[in-house]
């Protein structure tokens, strides 16, 4: 049985692909190159490795083989997006005192909280991307609301839109459009659409500016705050 948290989440997942809620998410726009895109963002993220992250990947070269004309993400690139600061744009709407700023707000708040394993599963599919769902608690959602506070408070509010600010949900992008997908590429969406996925644990949070693919070529790890263990 999904816990309240998670039943919120999920309510807000349904809402983001019925095209629903009071406030539209902020959507990648759909574009044929997006590794050379010069459009740059600060952010603040959960790399995803090891077997999660093997899985998310057999998925994307499941669906290439259906349709090879949208962007698939290396394993390097897949992340789960803990707090936006600045949206990708070009040229970069944030300075280099604004990335000290967000610095020093991660280094006072990350360590107050623990690390956790977080559910990964089922697909959320977006206008112009395909994900697969994270779901958390309160734990994680209240660092990600003082992220938020803080970086409000100096300076830095988040510039994105989302479309509840009742829950926050988490997300792993694995794909992106260049074209309308074809039939066989929704079909095996659907087919796998509950899929369960694992476990994932948040364990470090890296200040990162990259591009809407988080290709290597254009990501920058501009620091990192590890989550202590709890104690046993």
């Amino acid at each position: 049985m999904l816990q309240t948290y998670a039943r919120k989440q999920l309510e807000i997942i349904h809402a983001l692909e019925n095209g629903a809620g009071k406030k539209l998410s902020t959507i990648v726009p759909m574009r044929d190159d997006y590794v050379s895109d010069e459009r740059r963002c600060l952010t603040c993220v959960q790399f995803v490795g090891g077997d999660i992250a093997g899985k998310i990947i057999e998925i994307g070269e499941s669906l290439r083989v259906q349709d090879p004309r949208q962007y698939y993400y290396p394993i390097e690139s897949l992340h789960m997006t803990v707090q936006n600061i600045r949206v990708t744009s070009a040229p970069r709407s944030y300075s280099d005192d604004n990335v000290e700023t967000a610095k020093r707000v991660l280094a006072v708040v990350v360590p107050q909280f623990h690390s956790v394993n977080l559910r990964v599963a089922r697909i959320l599919e977006l206008p112009t991307s395909l994900s697969v769902c994270v779901f958390f608690g309160e734990d994680v959602a209240a660092m990600i609301r003082m992220l938020r506070t803080y970086l409000a408070d100096a300076g830095l509010p988040d510039d994105k839109e989302y479309v509840s600010d009742d829950a926050i949900i988490g997300n792993i992008t694995f794909c992106r459009f260049r074209t309308e997908p074809n039939e066989a590429f929704r079909a095996y969406v659907q087919r796998y659409k509950q899929k369960e996925i694992g476990e994932l644990q948040l364990s470090r949070v890296s200040l990162i500016e990259t591009g809407d693919v988080c290709h290597p070529s254009q990501t920058k790890v501009l620091a990192s705050f590890d989550l202590p263990g709890r104690v046993c």
